[in-house]
């Protein structure tokens, strides 16, 4: 092969991978901390202000020992949630949240049924059989978005540059201002501080079946 094709060869591949439309991604950690900085788990972080992305992915709810797993789901805008029952139990799963209603009688051992959501917002999910059963879907307008562990941390893969308007969102039901949700400046590593006291904590009558 001549030089002059190699080299053109290069130069193409380069552009290909480097070029003007391209997007760097990176690694952006997020802590979740309640008013006293106790770390706050199961809080949805996503970050808002990147424009239009890949299609949101398919997620699943079970119902395990009688309780919804995960406890807080989070699903993108357009996304499905299948509805799985691994209990030795049947289950009346069902919402009545503007953002999304539904009445699902789920079986035990079927593979369920699947929702799409396409509206942005907090749905609240309970069981008509088992009263103390409480999870909550939160459907986030971006690609970008984790649930935080036990430390209160997530991890974020973000695509660069970012927006000088992107910003990074924590919603938890217990976060007691502005509808459950703290935001902040989008940074590669961000504290996320709740303002005022936690609300009660939804799950403290959830019987202990275990």
């Amino acid at each position: 092969m001549r030089r002059s094709t190699v080299f053109f060869l290069l130069v193409g591949g380069l552009i290909a991978m480097f070029g003007a439309g391209a997007c760097w991604g990176e690694a952006v950690r997020v802590q979740v901390l309640d008013v006293s900085g106790q770390p706050l788990p199961e809080a949805v972080v996503s970050v808002a202000g990147l424009g239009a992305g890949a299609p949101p992915a398919d997620v699943t709810l079970d119902q395990l020992e009688l309780r919804f797993v995960p406890r807080v789901l989070a699903v993108g805008r357009g996304g499905s949630v299948r509805f799985l029952n691994g209990d030795r139990v049947n289950h009346h799963v069902y919402s009545f949240s503007p953002v999304q209603r539904f009445d699902l009688r789920v079986k035990r051992g079927e593979d369920g049924q699947s929702i799409r959501f396409d509206m942005a917002g907090t749905v609240v999910v309970g069981c008509n059989i088992h009263d103390w059963m409480l999870g909550f879907i939160r459907v986030v307008d971006s690609e970008h978005f984790a649930v935080t562990d036990a430390n209160g941390e997530a991890l974020l893969d973000v695509p660069m540059p970012w927006p000088e308007a992107a910003t990074l969102r924590a919603w938890h039901p217990r976060i007691a201002e502005n509808d459950g949700e703290v935001s902040a400046p989008l940074a590669a590593q961000a504290v996320l501080t709740t303002s005022r006291p936690l609300k009660p904590d939804p799950w403290l009558e959830t019987p202990d079946y275990r």
